[in-house]
């Protein structure tokens, strides 16, 4: 509980570049780093390690083994034991037994499911390959708990995105879930899915926020529980400040993911910190210039700014990444409305309706459409659809500025009240 560990996706980012130590130490808020190599030969592998002081340089130890394949678990659990005896830290017993503890004994399955989770945390369609390769692994170890919280992770991730209907996608992640939990009830991955659904989909506030504390009584240095909380917060709360904490706390632990610094720059730009959310924005970009999440939210910063060509130039971008995700599609449509641009926005409002024919678009996004067309009987039809999709953009519409309808307009005020949200009051900052 003491040793404060940056997460693997973001010491990740360093592999194989050629960066002073201190830079690194820097980037990731650490004083000591591992490094070493792995090289392989048919079945022997060969691993150096050493830990290294960041100000110094002074190698605090450092270590060589030669070992088969089939040892992979067992060297992990010596490295680990012999840091933590180097730093002279003491664990308990639970400690100790958790840390050494297999979390599948199948080495192919093992690397199945790291890759998927590096497609995880892509987001977009990296979410497809990621679950593609968690099913790959329980299909060789039906007992690994990582691998089905993964497969939770990813179905609940695949509605959050509106990749895939909530109705169908939701209740594949709960049994998923809870076969984690029946697999290794220790593990906070699949505690954090189930209270993120809760929130997102079943919309029942108070017990979601009790799951997200139990999550994070579990493990609070796992870097998703503290973004999807902060998500629950920052919608249904309307608690800024919190909700900001939680976003960096997972920039904390993870502080090299872009998303995470996306979702800093998607809570400040909704509550009109344009200036703060362009940076984060800019930031999420450097990390992964390929994230069509980072553009969205730097096209919804320009725009908050009023720098319209560089907000137009964003979204397309996004759109372009995403292979014309609705999300980013709605944002450029509003905003080619909002410049005059019709002709733009009416081709983006007609794909969108013709799309919803034949695969899963948000009641929401629709019924915004319609309604900033002037169809409103249209746009109300659509938000009883939301309902019936269990569309979680409808935890979106009492804070986010493209749905500011749904306060302002008496014929959509009904939707608020339906989803208990009248009950908050705005934390002030």
């Amino acid at each position: 509980n003491d040793l404060k560990v940056a997460g693997r996706s973001s010491s990740f980012q360093f592999k194989g570049k050629n960066i002073d130590l201190t830079e690194v130490g820097e980037k990731l808020h650490v004083s000591t780093v591992l490094e070493g190599s792995v090289r392989r030969q048919n079945q022997r592998l060969r691993i150096t390690a050493q830990l290294i002081n960041v100000k110094d340089g002074y190698h605090l130890w450092s270590e060589k083994y030669d070992r088969d394949m089939d040892d992979i678990f067992a060297i992990q659990d010596e490295i680990a034991l012999a840091i933590t005896e180097k730093l002279k830290l003491t664990l308990l017993n639970d400690e100790r037994n958790n840390l050494t503890k297999l979390p599948t004994t199948n080495n192919a399955a093992y690397d199945l499911y790291l890759r998927g989770k590096f497609f995880w945390n892509k987001r977009g369609e990296g979410l497809k390959r990621g679950l593609d390769f968690f099913l790959q692994a329980i299909n060789l170890d039906d007992h690994f708990a990582l691998a089905h919280a993964g497969i939770a992770d990813s179905y609940a991730l695949l509605a959050f995105y509106a990749l895939l209907p909530p109705n169908e996608a939701i209740p594949r992640a709960r049994q998923a879930a809870e076969k984690a939990i029946a697999n290794d009830s220790n593990r906070v991955e699949p505690y954090s899915v189930i209270a993120f659904v809760t929130f997102f989909y079943d919309w029942k506030w108070e017990e979601a926020k009790g799951l997200f504390n139990n999550a994070l009584q579990i493990n609070a240095d796992y870097a998703p529980v503290h973004s999807w909380y902060s998500q629950y917060l920052f919608w249904i709360e309307k608690d800024y400040t919190s909700a900001i904490t939680q976003a960096q706390k997972a920039i904390e632990i993870e502080p090299l993911l872009s998303h995470s610094h996306h979702l800093v720059a998607f809570i400040n730009y909704s509550y009109g910190y344009n200036q703060e959310a362009l940076q984060a924005s800019q930031l999420a970009i450097e990390l992964d210039p390929n994230s069509f999440l980072a553009y969205s939210s730097l096209g919804m910063s320009y725009f908050g700014l009023q720098n319209f060509d560089e907000a137009i130039k964003a979204l397309e971008k996004s759109v372009q990444l995403s292979l014309r995700h609705q999300y980013p599609l709605f944002q450029l449509f509003y905003i080619y409305l909002s410049t005059g641009n019709e002709e733009a926005s009416e081709k983006i409002a007609a794909e969108l309706m013709a799309r919803s024919k034949n695969e899963f678009i948000s009641g929401v996004i629709l019924c915004g459409i319609s309604y900033y067309q002037k169809k409103y009987e249209e746009a109300v039809a659509f938000a009883e659809l939301a309902f019936q999709q269990h569309d979680n953009v409808l935890t979106w519409i009492n804070v986010y500025p493209l749905f500011s309808f749904f306060k302002t307009d008496s014929r959509f005020s009904q939707f608020l009240k339906r989803m208990s949200f009248t009950v908050y009051e705005v934390t002030e900052t």
